[in-house]
């Protein structure tokens, strides 16, 4: 096997089926270099022209968009067919895109929505839930590789307990689909993606044991776009965190329980934020709800906070988030 090309690990064991123990694969772990403490820097802002008006520019279509291949090709899936009353259907992006052209180059054009762009890069969605319903899901395929994206994202919109649910009309959810045994390469493709679609926040809540060059490439390229990476650290214990989490551009994340203990498989050391990640509530694809533990769901638990401060006003960029910071004595 090329050192490069190992296997992504994710809270629940590589199978389809629901259930099962937790692992992590320790077989792949290099030698830690280094223990010492990550220290993450929030991506510079990003000077660009803007247009006169309201519109914020995180809503604006960039020219980058256009020449996305794999973007155009992305069929948009609706998790409920029928919109709400008085919400208006967005124009063709093709459309906007065609009038952005006719335009000064410094000038975007609004899509006209006040609403935040959440890439989950992951093993993909059952947009046809009813806790979906009314939340716009774009997702290039039907039905998911694994049940790991559901249960992610279930947490990341607050649809697993309904107590904390982010408004349907307020979010949009770019779903990118790498599979349960997704590569470094497939993470790389996966930001490239988010970062041509402008997204205000890119969630993984998976990891590879071993550092590869082009995933740190795109990461440093979503840093310099201001687009902040919320990576899950991994279950590895004692071990240095997973990448893309362990580049000092990300924003790594480790759970914690109930009491801020850190959970028994999380990461201790390199980290820059811990969540609530032991026994959340999570809903599958088929509907079901279970309860699980990792750093998969504290990472989602921290996505959905800073989306809360994005559509709140709290904050202009995801990069502007203040993280909790991990327990002491372990770092």
């Amino acid at each position: 096997m090329h050192p490069y090309r190992c296997r992504a690990t994710t809270d629940l064991p590589h199978s389809r089926a629901s259930g099962g123990a937790h692992r992590t694969d320790f077989r792949r772990d290099i030698p830690n270099r280094t223990l010492t403490r990550k220290r993450w820097r929030a991506p510079a802002p990003v000077l660009e022209p803007r247009c006169t008006g309201s519109a914020k520019l995180s809503d604006m279509v960039h020219p980058s968009f256009f020449h996305s291949a794999t973007l155009r090709s992305m069929s948009r899936v609706s998790a409920n067919a029928s919109r709400k009353p008085g919400r208006s259907r967005r124009a063709p992006r093709l459309a906007l895109i065609l009038v952005a052209a006719a335009l000064s180059p410094a000038c975007a054009v609004s899509l006209g929505d006040d609403d935040t762009l959440v890439a989950l890069i992951d093993t993909g969605v059952n947009t046809g839930l009813a806790e979906f319903s009314g939340y716009t899901i774009e997702q290039a395929e039907s039905a998911p590789s694994s049940n790991h994206g559901t249960m992610v994202l279930s947490v990341l919109l607050g649809v697993n307990e309904g107590s904390d649910q982010i408004p349907a009309d307020r979010v949009r959810v770019l779903s990118l689909d790498v599979g349960d045994g997704a590569t470094a390469t497939d993470l790389a493709d996966a930001i490239e993606t988010a970062v041509d679609a402008r997204a205000d926040l890119i969630s993984i809540s998976m990891g590879v044991r071993r550092p590869n060059s082009r995933l740190e490439a795109t990461v440093r390229r979503a840093h310099d776009a201001g687009i902040l990476i919320v990576a899950s650290a991994g279950n590895v214990r004692f071990l240095s965190p997973d990448y893309p989490a362990r580049f000092e551009s990300a924003l790594s994340v480790s759970a914690i329980d109930s009491g801020g203990n850190y959970a028994t498989t999380a990461a201790r050391t390199s980290t820059d934020a811990v969540a609530l990640g032991v026994n959340i509530p999570v809903l599958l694809p088929d509907g079901s709800r279970r309860h699980e533990s990792g750093a998969s769901f504290a990472t989602a638990a921290v996505s959905r906070t800073i989306v809360r401060e994005l559509i709140s006003g709290a904050i202009d960029r995801a990069t502007e988030h203040v993280p909790q910071r991990p327990p002491p004595g372990d770092q």
